[in-house]
């Protein structure tokens, strides 16, 4: 069988950089509504192989609403799509990616090496594990936890997370989260504009947040 899988992020910044992390099996296609995305990433299979991690880029983004769809050509037991915009990123943003795996009992997992060729290079890394949620590394930059993510649950399902933080000068640098078990990662740096280095976008809710009556429709925005 088929899947496709999208996310909506409403107000994205103009010249932004979206960050898009799919979690799945056999992707075949990824679009947008505004812009193509760039394949860092391609089918990378993670050690469980429950799925596959495919990493993909979408440069200078225009203002407004963007929807990105995932397609893949089986349904697999993982199909999970994450998009993290970053403002102030260079015009071509990419400075190294790299990818990595442990396949064992381990209490980290690290990608490979890559050389970033800019100083204050944001570092992005999503990673998965059997049974446990990833938690963000301690080398070789301060990670801080976007995202932890459950599986659907029971022996053989996975979870991942995602993590960034910013390097410092140009040199060799890696991704890497902290586990237990069975854990891959794939990691990509992006190249700081003129302002200072990449800053991931902040969501709002509307509603905010408080206690309802009724039941609500809420809207997340980017900001």
């Amino acid at each position: 069988s088929t899947a496709t899988v999208t996310c909506t992020l409403n107000g994205v910044g103009a010249g932004h950089a979206l960050v898009i992390g799919i979690y799945s099996a056999s992707v075949t296609s990824v679009t947008s509504s505004s812009g193509t995305p760039a394949s860092v990433i391609s089918n990378y299979a993670t050690y469980e192989g429950e799925g596959d991690f495919n990493v993909y880029l979408l440069s200078n983004t225009a203002a407004g609403n963007i929807t990105i769809t995932s397609n893949a050509s089986s349904s697999g037991n993982v199909n999970s799509i994450v998009v993290d915009e970053y403002s102030n990123v260079a015009a071509s943003p990419l400075d190294g990616s790299a990818t990595g795996s442990c396949s064992g009992y381990c209490t980290t997992v690290s990608s490979g090496n890559f050389t970033t060729t800019a100083a204050s290079d944001m570092l992005w890394s999503m990673c998965n594990a059997d049974q446990n949620y990833p938690t963000p590394g301690t080398v070789p930059i301060t990670w801080t936890a976007l995202l932890a993510q459950g599986g659907p649950g029971g022996s053989g399902y996975e979870d991942y997370s995602v993590e960034d933080g910013v390097a410092g000068a140009a040199g060799t640098y890696y991704g890497e989260c902290a586990t237990a078990y069975l854990s891959s990662i794939a990691t990509v740096a992006l190249k700081a504009g003129s302002g200072g280095p990449p800053t991931a976008a902040t969501p709002t809710f509307s509603p905010v947040a408080g206690a309802y009556g009724p039941a609500q429709s809420v809207t997340i925005s980017d900001s």
